[in-house]
């Protein structure tokens, strides 16, 4: 239903962040990695909803691609979206994916609540999936570059731009930059 929400961090607590869009305030589950990224201000986040018997939730991530993650891990059996932050908590989305297809199972044992059998239950069911995956690694914005990309949306947003504004600039002027990119450089290119 939701692709992505952009609006502005007006709350963080542990395991999620509060985003306003509009008139509304979303309570956003994000895993670790989004959380210790996104500060007070505007940001995009990519999320799922998920409709359950007892409750509706939003999961939202820094990147289209522990997004992705997230929605294959939630579709082993036995993994439900709980378990699924707590892995992306614990090993950035690429990590993952390499190591799913490498057949790494104590990659993901070092993760709090990840067992054996629920390692070796991910590594069977989503091997040829993390293989596409990582054939995709090099076409899909890495977590980083768009790290850079949101911080500097957030620069434009504080100088005055709209959120879509500000986003639009940024990726516009990323497209005829080179692939090491800083968040300055970026601000002077969308403003100039």
């Amino acid at each position: 239903m939701f692709d992505f929400i952009d609006g502005t961090v007006v709350e963080k607590g542990p395991g999620h962040v509060v985003l306003k869009s509009g008139d509304i305030g979303f309570k956003i589950s994000v895993p670790l990695s989004t959380f210790e990224a996104v500060r007070e201000g505007a940001v995009r986040i990519y999320t799922i909803l998920l409709v359950r018997d007892e409750s509706i939730d939003i999961f939202g991530f820094l990147t289209r691609l522990e997004r992705e993650v997230f929605r294959r891990l939630t579709s082993v059996g036995g993994i439900g979206p709980l378990l699924a932050m707590k892995v992306l908590s614990g090993i950035s989305a690429a990590d993952f994916i390499v190591a799913v297809s490498d057949g790494k199972p104590e990659a993901l044992t070092a993760i709090k609540g990840v067992g054996r059998k629920t390692a070796d239950r991910i590594l069977l069911e989503l091997k040829d999936a993390a293989a596409e995956l990582r054939t995709r690694l090099g076409e899909m914005p890495e977590s980083a570059d768009e790290k850079v990309l949101a911080d500097a949306a957030i620069a434009l947003v504080k100088l005055g731009l709209g959120s879509a504004e500000a986003r639009r600039a940024v990726e516009a002027a990323r497209k005829t930059m080179t692939r090491d990119v800083t968040c300055e450089a970026l601000i002077r290119k969308a403003l100039g």
